[in-house]
Formats: structure tokens, C-alpha cells, sequence
């Protein structure tokens, strides 16, 4: 019984020699795994060299204003109202159906649309609602909304596109909101 009581007195005094130790190491390998986390990561430099500020608002004016009609136009409807969505958010890409050489351009499902109408309960994206401000390339415009459209269809996620204008009026608006939902 003596000779187990001093084996155990022996492996507490080594323990206790060794905690500084432990301690000095583990804190040494923090710093290193930190170190290599912070300079492993690319975007850390970019941070680091600029200076930000938050912007104004999410909406320019024009969005802002068609942004309060719409919620005046969907009241009372079973849906919720998100705003500038990236696509990849609300599509995938099927893998099953592309070839090994395929390859898939991620900015295309980086592209933002502006608002999408969700289910309120399950958020199932419903409806994609673009507002045409035409401003810039008219050919650029066209060729977008035309890609946005077959991307969109072929996901069976319907998008209304709606031109600018001066004032909208929520009643018109809710009533193609509704015949595009078929509700």
C-alpha cells in the first residue's frame, strides 16, 4: 500500500513540475495556429488596408419607393417581401445533369435580383420581381433579363418585371403579384 501511495505522490509531484511547462506550451501553440489563421487568410491584407463606412441605405430612392409600394401591394398576402437576393440563394445547379466538362460560371449566381416574394411559413421563394430603371446599356439590360429569365424558368421560380415609372399605384401591382401566384 506504501509503494502505490508514493508511485502517486511521484506522478502528482511530476505533474505538477510539468504544468508550467503544459501551460507555456499550449499558449505557444495558440499563438502559432493564430498566427498561421490570420496569415493564411487572403482577404485579412484587404481588410487591414482599408478603411469602410456603412453605406447610407440598402435601397436607392427609386428602390426604396417601389419598395414601400410593394409591401402596401402584398398586405395581407401569405408572403414576406426579402430584397436583393443573390441568385445562388434562391437556384442550384442540378449536377446530375452536367457533362465533366462543363464548367459553370459562378458570377452568374452571384447576380442579385432585386425582390423575391417567400411562402410566410416554409420562406419558399415564390416569385422574383425586377424593377427595370432603365438606366445604362439597353443591350446589356436586355441580355440579363433575358439570361435571368431562362435561368429562373428552367428553376420554375416565375420573375415579373416591372418598368419604371414615376409612381405606382398598389392596387395594379397586387393584382399582377396575384395572377402571377395564381392566388
Amino acid at each position: 500500500m506504501i509503494a502505490k501511495l508514493a508511485i502517486l505522490f511521484l506522478i502528482m509531484i511530476v505533474f505538477f513540475a510539468l504544468l508550467p511547462i503544459l501551460r507555456l506550451g499550449r499558449q505557444y501553440f495558440l499563438k502559432i495556429t493564430q498566427t498561421q489563421t490570420l496569415n493564411n487568410a487572403p482577404y485579412v491584407d484587404q481588410v487591414n488596408s482599408y478603411n469602410y463606412r456603412c453605406l447610407p441605405g440598402l435601397f436607392t430612392p427609386l428602390e426604396l419607393h417601389f419598395f414601400s409600394n410593394l409591401e402596401d401591394a402584398v398586405q395581407g398576402l401569405p408572403v414576406n417581401i426579402f430584397a436583393k437576393i443573390r441568385l445562388a440563394n434562391l437556384i442550384k445547379v442540378d449536377k446530375k445533369n452536367i457533362s465533366n466538362n462543363s464548367i459553370i460560371d459562378p458570377k452568374i449566381l452571384d447576380n442579385l435580383v432585386d425582390y423575391v416574394l417567400v411562402d410566410n411559413q416554409s420562406s419558399k421563394p415564390l416569385l422574383v420581381i425586377q424593377l427595370n430603371d432603365n438606366s445604362g446599356d439597353i443591350n446589356h439590360h436586355q441580355l440579363r433579363n433575358q439570361a435571368l429569365q431562362d435561368l429562373l424558368y428552367k428553376a420554375d421560380l416565375p420573375v415579373l418585371y416591372i418598368p419604371f415609372q414615376e409612381q405606382y399605384k398598389p392596387a395594379p401591382l397586387r393584382q399582377l403579384i396575384t395572377q402571377m401566384l395564381k392566388l
